[in-house]
């Protein structure tokens, strides 16, 4: 799922002042570092090295209009969110997702411009627990961490929920403002078109509409500005400044993006309909329908829109058996709990499911190991859901759990960007083969253009998605 949270700022301490002690700049390192790390593990870091010299080589520039003490060092996460943030340490942080979305150099000049504006600037954060990329929801953090380490002896003294703050504004709307301002004047000082940033928001804003069928509405406990007022005050701005927006450009001039990832990287699984497919390891999982859920590079997560239950899955590559993971966890809860442990075979594959009651916290929690073909990978599923609650979903959810083919990996997909010189008089669906609505409205959005029009872009390319069967995929 898409939100509505773009170029958000990941800098508490900023990484530009030059004055700090030295003693304060090692715990900035540190703390950029401990990000990065996060990240990677958290996102994964996408590797294409066309498209980050792109990035840096914009961020050079924009760098010699700031006063940073050293350069900044910049990476691609891989991760379809759009989205780009600054931490500690002088990193700075570009998503494939907002690359997907750009089309020229002068509109990822100007949200990077953006957003080392709030560094220069020293925006205090409103929230500083606010995430670091806003995902979709976040399962307790000690339910995540027994997928790897089985302590489970504390896994249910947090409750399941969704954080109150997604979807909540890192700056308020003055800091936001001023940091659009800022923004425009170094992109133009760098050389680039100031109405960068003005398309790159329209483009954005569009696109989240379309992909969520959700126009955002103006009301007044939303303290991030509306897109709608940024564009008019910068138009404004630039205007009074003498500078006159051209006409608005469709293709891409970016060359980099071109065969670039669109949506969820198959290396970390593919869902659909909340069906989760994983090529390499080979095997699928059906989460349940209604649902909300994420795939990271570490972990699936899924939690029930009422909150009360949630499913976690991640996989152990140890040579290790499901009886030694069962035992070991087993060893770690606490005696006075409620334990029953049954050995079972769940679509001929092996697997132990362990449940755990604990009446003081009128809670359950469902632990299921289930070993692979060829004993090299065990996955590991945890659910927790209050006493009282129906476990059904649960409980259907692991009995899906399948090994899959090489024909079940034929019938599913993943995209890529890919790039077409303009053929002139054809309209957006001439340039694919799906007759997916959805497929050629994204395309649309992503071209600046309507479906209706004509498409016209002499010198520009198109970005067209190439449809790959997930079978063919390598990492």
């Amino acid at each position: 799922m898409i939100r509505r949270i773009v170029f958000n700022s990941i800098a508490m301490v900023l990484l530009s002042v030059p004055l700090f002690a030295q003693e304060q700049k090692t715990m900035e390192d540190k703390a950029g570092v401990k990000t990065f790390e996060m990240v990677k593990n958290t996102y994964g870091i996408y590797t294409n090295e066309a498209l980050l010299q792109e990035v840096t080589s914009i961020g050079r520039a924009l760098e010699k209009q700031l006063p940073f003490p050293k350069p900044l060092t910049y990476f691609l996460v891989d991760t379809p969110e759009p989205n780009a943030f600054a931490t500690m340490g002088g990193y700075v942080y570009v998503t494939r997702g907002l690359l997907s979305i750009i089309n020229t150099r002068d509109e990822l000049a100007g949200v990077m411009a953006h957003e080392l504006s709030h560094v220069v600037k020293h925006h205090p954060r409103k929230k500083l627990e606010v995430v670091i990329i806003p995902t979709l929801l976040q399962l307790p953090a000690n339910v995540v961490g027994a997928l790897t380490d089985p302590q489970v002896g504390s896994l249910l003294n947090m409750p399941i929920e969704l954080p109150s703050n997604l979807g909540v504004a890192a700056f308020s709307r003055s800091q936001e403002k001023a940091a659009d301002i800022s923004g425009v004047d170094i992109a133009l000082k760098a050389g680039f078109d100031p109405y960068g940033l003005v398309t790159a928001l329209e483009r954005l804003d569009a696109y989240v509409e379309y992909i969520t069928n959700e126009k955002m509405v103006k009301t007044a406990n939303i303290d991030h500005p509306m897109t709608v007022d940024r564009v008019a005050y910068l138009t404004e701005y630039l205007q009074k400044k003498g500078y006159q927006r051209g006409a608005g450009v469709s293709g891409t001039s970016i060359l980099a993006i071109d065969n670039l990832l669109y949506g969820q990287n198959p290396k970390y699984g593919i869902a659909q309909s909340n069906l989760y497919t994983h090529p390499l390891i080979r095997y699928q999982v059906q989460f349940p329908k209604d649902w909300l859920m994420e795939v990271t590079n570490q972990n699936v997560v899924s939690i029930s829109k009422d909150q009360k239950q949630c499913i976690a899955l991640s996989c152990d590559s140890s040579s290790t058996t499901v009886e030694a993971l069962a035992k070991q966890a087993r060893s770690k809860i606490n005696p006075s709990y409620s334990v029953t442990v049954d050995s079972s075979s769940i679509n001929g594959l092996k697997a132990i499911r362990m449940s755990v009651y604990v009446e003081s916290k009128a809670k359950n929690c469902e632990m299921l190991w289930i070993q692979l073909p060829g004993k090299k990978y065990i996955l590991k599923f945890i659910s927790v859901y209050e006493a009282g609650q129906d476990n059904k979903a649960v409980l259907a959810c692991f009995n899906s759990t399948r090994a899959i083919t090489h024909t079940d990996l034929e019938k599913i997909y993943y995209k890529t960007i890919d790039l077409k010189k303009e053929v002139h008089d054809q309209k957006m669906s001439a340039y694919t083969t799906s007759k997916d609505t959805t497929e050629i409205g994204v395309l649309c959005v992503l071209n600046n253009v309507k479906p209706e029009d004509v498409v016209r872009n002499e010198g520009k390319y198109v970005k067209v998605f190439n449809r790959i069967p997930l079978v063919l995929y390598k990492e």
